[in-house]
Order: C-alpha cells, then structure tokens, then sequence
C-alpha cells in the first residue's frame, strides 16, 4: 500500500511530466531540427527525418512551417507510389509544384480558435492550409468547404476518409501523405500585441514591427529601439500579417500580407530619418517574400490569380522588375 508521503511526490511528478508533454517548442528556441518538425507535424515520426539535420532555430513559426512544407515536399518527390498510373503520377508532380509555389507564398492560416497547437483548414480571413489549398486548385472546393464548416479543426485521419482516398488516388497520392502535409498552428497570444519582425542595426539598437490583432483594431507600430534600449515610436501603419524584415545598403525594408482594410502600397522602407512608403506592385497586392540573394533585396508577390511578380533592388538603388527573369 501506497505511504501518504509518497503520493504529494509521486503527483508532483505525474504534473512535471504532464507539463513537459503540453508545452511547445518556440520557433526560436535552438533545438534539432527534427524536433521542430515533430513540432508542426507529428507524422514525420512516422515518415522519418528531412534529409536535412542539425540544431536549428526560427524567426518565425511561419517560417518553420515554411521548412516543414519543403521538407515534406523533398520527401515526396523522392517516393513516388509504385502503383499509381501515369495520369494521376503527372498530376502527383504538378501539385508539389503547386504546393512550392504555396509554401513561397507564406500565406498561412492563424490559429484564433485554440490555445494550443492545431490544424487550421480555413482561418476567418481565408487563409487555406497546404492541404485544403490542394483540394481547391483541383475543383474540389465542395468538400474543402464542407470540411471548413463542419471539421475545420480537424487532423486528416479524422475528416471523411472515402472522399479523401478518392481524391488521393485520383491525384497520385495516399491520405498518410496529406497527413503529413497538413501543419498545425500556433496559438496567436492572448494580449494580441507582439513583436512581428526586427533587425538588429549596426550602429546598435534595432528597428522592429509591432502587430495587434484586427480585433484590437487596424493599426501597427514601427519601431526604433536605440543602443540604449529606449522605444521610439516611428509610426503607425495599417494592419499587415506574417510581416518579412530584410536590412540592407544601411536602410531596413518590410511587408506582408495586407489586411481587409489596407488598401495602398505594400514595402515599407526606412533609411534612418523616416519611413517611405512603395508601391511596388500596384493594387491590393501585398509582399510574400523579402530575401538577399547575392547581396540583393529581391521583392516578391503574388495577384490573386497566383501570378508570382519580382522586384530587385540593384546596387545603384533602382528598382528593377525581374518577374520571370525579366529585367527593365
């Protein structure tokens, strides 16, 4: 029989271990790789490992899930199913095309709905997960909506099974496959104000963007913190999300996607004394990825047709359009 000393440690360790299987490996937090995978998608216990490995850490869990979907998409492009046809193998090879362009597009649901990790098939803005995204740019935008009504919380294993094996089948892959695309999602925080992006300056200090939720209004905050650690407020813009900061030739450029009331413009940039506002791509077209290739700011976009645009920022500080290798 159990001693009455022994229960108060033996419920303090059944606690320690409950806490240490509830919490959540943060983004930035260094950790192997393949635990910030299990991370976003428990299947790749199943799966196996990226190809990738190492202790790694991320700006942003949208960027994680960015590293999941391309690892998941390296994964399926090196096991093809032995027994599909080659129709359903062609259009196999056109969705993980599809879904390359979706991952660079970093347009990802919000989770709003738990306080912890969990799919989100369709966020109150739209925002489609990798797998609902799939089933829309194939005509089955029926059953992406059913699903969006009545399971839009759900895990694949636990959505209507028949209709997503048929749809597998029909386009080369098997429902374990979509289970291990689909992410989950990390809980937006409870006081809705968070710092979304910042780079480090080199004279000290740091410029950042600081995001409310559209529930707490429409506004952001553009921030300077000097070397000494105090706030100054920049300005106020209006409402963008899962924001991408890049610093370069000493001036610091962001975007995002734009909210439902932002209606100009899409880069920001600030070059030390004030922030200008671009309008790189004219129309309510918001920035997908800010990036440094070869030294270069290079601007990306998508139109609501899922046309990719670009814009390079040359040496000389001219914007040049570079849309498909084009150059003016």
């Amino acid at each position: 029989m159990m001693s009455l000393a022994a229960r108060p440690l033996i419920l303090f360790a059944t606690l320690l271990l409950l806490l240490r299987t509830q919490a959540q490996l943060a983004p930035n937090e260094p950790a192997p790789l393949f635990d910030h995978l299990l991370e976003v998608n428990n299947e790749w216990r199943t799966h196996g490992p990226c190809l990738a490995d190492g202790t790694v850490r991320f700006p942003s869990d949208a960027d994680r899930i960015g590293l999941h979907l391309a690892c998941t998409i390296e994964l399926l492009a090196a096991r093809p199913p032995v027994q599909a046809s080659k129709a359903a193998m062609d259009k196999r090879a056109a969705l993980l095309g599809e879904l390359r362009t979706y991952t660079d597009r970093r347009q990802f649901p919000r989770n709003n709905a738990k306080y912890k990790r969990t799919p989100v098939f369709v966020d109150e803005q739209g925002n489609r997960c990798a797998v609902a995204h799939l089933l829309y740019v194939t005509g089955y935008s029926a059953l992406a909506e059913r699903i969006q009504r009545e399971m839009n919380l759900s895990y694949i294993h636990d959505l209507p099974q028949a209709e997503l094996s048929e749809w597998a089948s029909l386009h080369g892959f098997t429902v374990d496959e979509l289970a291990l695309v689909q992410p989950s999602y990390m809980p937006e925080p409870k006081d809705r104000r968070r710092v979304q992006a910042e780079v480090q300056l080199e004279q000290g200090g740091s410029i950042r963007v600081v995001g409310y939720s559209k529930k707490r209004g429409t506004k952001m905050r553009v921030e300077h913190i000097d070397a000494s650690g105090k706030v100054h407020l920049i300005a106020r813009i209006p409402f963008i999300g899962e924001v991408q900061m890049e610093k370069t030739q000493s001036r610091v450029f962001f975007g995002g996607i734009l909210g439902d009331r932002t209606t100009e413009g899409d880069l920001y940039e600030w070059d030390g004394r004030q922030l200008i506002h671009r309008d790189l791509f004219p129309g309510r077209t918001g920035i997908s990825r800010l990036l440094l290739v070869n030294g270069s700011l290079v601007v990306r976009a998508y139109t609501a047709e899922g046309q990719r645009l670009e814009r390079t920022l040359s040496a000389e500080g001219q914007w040049m359009d570079t849309t498909d290798g084009a150059k003016q």
